[in-house]
């Protein structure tokens, strides 16, 4: 009886840690860019070297190497991207 019990137990504290693990800052990826035709203010903008977005979106961005395959992170983070 008492190995179930202490069964249980350790299954409890190994669920408790595992999702904390899964809500740790810094974990999760950013989430993806939206596409290019889904924000009609890239157009305006585009040739500029500025950040539209804000700073931490294109940093975030930028760690994810869309820089490198999206053509909106590009025109919207132009100046994190070092596009200019």
């Amino acid at each position: 009886m008492r190995a179930v019990l202490a069964a249980c137990c350790l299954f409890a504290v190994y669920l408790l840690f595992r999702s904390a693990d899964s809500k740790a800052p810094g974990a999760a990826a950013p989430p993806p860019p939206p596409e290019a035709d889904a924000d009609e203010q890239t157009s305006s903008n585009s040739g500029t070297c500025v950040d539209i977005k804000e700073e931490d979106i294109c940093v975030s961005w930028k760690a994810a190497n869309y820089c490198l395959s999206s053509t909106y992170t590009k025109e919207n983070c132009a100046n994190t991207c070092n596009v200019c």
